[in-house]
C-alpha cells in the first residue's frame, strides 16, 4: 500500500489561497501552519498567515508574520498587503494606504490591494482617485465581489447613488447570501431620501443573517430619521444583547442608544451611554460627535468644539463632525474658523446638505454674500423644502439688492416654517422680512414685520 505523498509547502499556500478566497481563514491559517512546519523559511506562507491573522483582527501576530515575510522577500505583495491590513483597523490610514500601495507595485495585478487601496482612500476623502483603483480591480477580476463594493464606496462619497447602486446590485449577483451588501444598498437609498425602500432592504438583510448587526444598526439610523424614535431605541438596545461578548459592536450599539437619547433631550442619559461607549472603543466616533452636540445643547460651546474636534481626529471623513465643528465655531462668532472647516466638509461630502447650509451661514455672518448665494443654492438644490435656507438666501439676496427675489425666497420660507416659532431664528426672519419690504416701500408691511420681530424678542428676552 503507497503512503499519500506529503504536500509541498506550495500546494499547501495554494491552498491556503482557495481558503482565503471563500472566507474560511482558520482553515488557511491551519494550512499555512503545516507549510512553515515543512519549511519555516518559506515567505509565501508567512505572508499568507499574516494575511488571514488580520482578518482575524490578531493584529500583533499579524504583524509579526507579514515582517518574517518581508525579511525573507521584500517584494511580496500579499505581506504587505498584511501589513497594511493592520495599519487600516489601527486607522493609520495614510500608512495602511502607502502600504497597499507598495503591495501593488510588486504585484500590480494583487486584487485586494488594489480594491482596499480604493477602500482607504474613500476614507481619506479621496474619491475620484478611488473611483480608479476600484475600476482597476475590476478589470483584473470582475467577480472580486469586494472591489464591486469599494467602488460603491467611492460613487457614495461623489453622490453618485444610483451608480453606487448598481455597484451593489453587481455584488449581491456575485454573491446573494451578502447580507452586509444589501445593507449597504439600503444605506444608499437611505441617502436620497427612499426610506421606505431603505428599511424594506434592510429587512431583507436582517433575514439573511440576523445575527450581523450591521443592518440592525443602520435601520435604526433610518428609524431616527424619521423620528421613529422609540422604535430605533428598541434596535439599539436589542443589538446589545445580541452582540454579547462584542465590544465593538456594543459600542455602535450603545452610541445610537446616546443618539436616540440625544433626540429625546434626555441629555444625562445620553451622556451615560457615549460615555460607555467610548470605554468599549475610546475612538468612536459617532459617540464622540454626540458628546459634542450635547455639550452644545447646553450652551458648553467651547467644550463641543473639542469634542468635534477629537471626533474628526478619531476619524478624518466622519463628516457630521466637522459639520458640527462648523456650526458651532459660527455660534460663537469665529467665522473663518467655520468656514475652513466647512469647506472641508463639502469637499468631503459635496452631496451633505447641512454642511452646504452651514458654510452659506458662516459666508453671511463674514459679509462674503456673493459667495453665500451660490453656497445656498446647492443646499437648496439637496433639499427645496428647508425653511433655514431659504431665509439664509433672502438675507443675500437683501445684501446683494436684489430685493425682489428676497421676498419671494422669504415667502417660501414661510411656507416651510420659518417665523411660526417663538425662538432667535423667527425674530430674525420677521426683521429680515421688514427690512426687506421697507427697501421695497411696503413701509405698512413693513412696520407690521418690525412689531412682530419687536414683540417675539421681548417675549424670548421675559423667557
Amino acid at each position: 500500500m503507497t503512503t499519500p505523498a506529503t504536500p509541498e509547502p506550495l500546494q499547501l499556500v495554494v491552498e491556503s489561497e482557495r481558503l482565503l478566497r471563500i472566507r474560511d481563514y482558520a482553515g488557511a491559517l491551519a494550512v499555512c501552519e503545516q507549510a512553515l512546519a515543512l519549511d519555516p523559511a518559506y515567505a509565501p506562507a508567512w505572508a499568507n498567515k499574516a494575511r488571514a491573522l488580520a482578518i482575524m483582527d490578531r493584529d500583533d501576530e499579524a504583524l509579526v508574520a507579514a515582517d518574517r515575510a518581508l525579511k525573507l522577500n521584500r517584494m511580496s505583495a500579499p505581506a504587505w498587503h498584511a501589513r497594511a491590513s493592520v495599519l487600516n483597523h489601527r486607522q493609520k490610514w495614510q500608512d495602511a494606504l502607502d502600504a497597499y500601495r507598495r503591495a501593488v507595485a510588486c504585484d500590480v495585478t494583487f486584487v485586494p490591494s488594489w480594491a482596499n487601496t480604493t477602500n482607504v482612500l474613500c476614507k481619506l476623502g479621496q474619491y475620484d482617485e478611488a473611483l480608479a483603483t476600484s475600476a482597476q480591480a475590476i478589470s483584473l477580476n470582475p467577480t472580486f465581489t469586494f472591489a464591486w463594493i469599494c467602488q460603491a464606496n467611492a460613487l457614495v462619497g461623489l453622490g453618485r447613488y444610483d451608480e453606487a447602486i448598481a455597484s451593489i446590485d453587481q455584488a449581491i449577483a456575485l454573491e446573494p447570501m451578502g447580507a452586509q451588501w444589501l445593507s449597504m444598498k439600503a444605506d444608499a437609498l437611505d441617502k436620497q431620501r427612499r426610506y421606505d425602500e431603505a428599511l424594506a432592504v434592510y429587512d431583507q438583510a436582517i433575514a439573511l443573517d440576523p445575527t450581523n448587526t450591521i443592518p440592525w444598526l443602520n435601520k435604526a439610523d433610518s428609524l431616527i430619521t424619521l423620528g421613529r424614535l422609540a422604535e430605533a431605541m428598541a434596535l439599539a438596545n436589542y443589538v446589545i444583547d445580541l452582540a454579547h461578548g462584542k465590544p465593538g459592536d456594543i459600542a455602535n450599539a450603545l452610541a445610537c442608544r446616546a443618539w436616540v437619547l440625544y433626540k429625546l433631550n434626555q441629555l444625562d442619559d445620553a451622556t451615560q451611554a457615549v460615555t460607555e461607549a467610548l470605554s468599549l472603543n475610546p475612538r468612536h466616533a459617532s459617540a464622540t460627535n454626540t458628546q459634542g452636540l450635547i455639550l452644545a445643547q447646553q450652551g458648553r460651546l467651547a467644550q463641543a468644539v473639542e469634542w468635534f474636534e477629537r471626533a474628526t481626529v478619531n476619524n478624518p471623513v466622519y463628516v457630521p463632525a466637522w459639520v458640527n465643528e462648523g456650526q458651532t465655531l459660527t455660534r460663537l462668532g469665529h467665522y473663518k474658523a467655520a468656514l475652513t472647516v466647512l469647506e472641508h466638509a463639502t469637499t468631503l461630502a459635496p452631496q451633505h446638505q447641512e454642511a452646504w447650509r452651514n458654510k452659506t451661514w458662516a459666508l453671511l455672518e463674514l459679509k462674503r454674500y456673493a459667495e453665500a448665494l451660490p453656497a445656498c443654492e446647492q443646499a437648496q438644490a439637496l433639499d427645496p423644502d428647508n425653511g433655514m435656507v431659504w431665509r439664509f438666501k433672502a438675507w443675500a439676496l437683501v445684501e446683494l439688492k436684489r430685493y425682489v427675489e428676497a421676498l419671494a425666497a422669504l415667502d417660501r420660507a414661510a411656507q416651510l416654517g420659518e417665523g411660526a416659532r417663538q425662538d432667535v431664528a423667527s425674530a430674525r426672519y420677521w426683521t429680515l422680512r421688514a427690512r426687506t419690504l421697507d427697501k421695497l416701500k411696503m413701509k405698512e408691511a413693513a412696520r407690521a414685520s418690525k412689531e412682530r420681530a419687536k414683540a417675539l424678542e421681548q417675549t424670548l428676552h421675559r423667557a
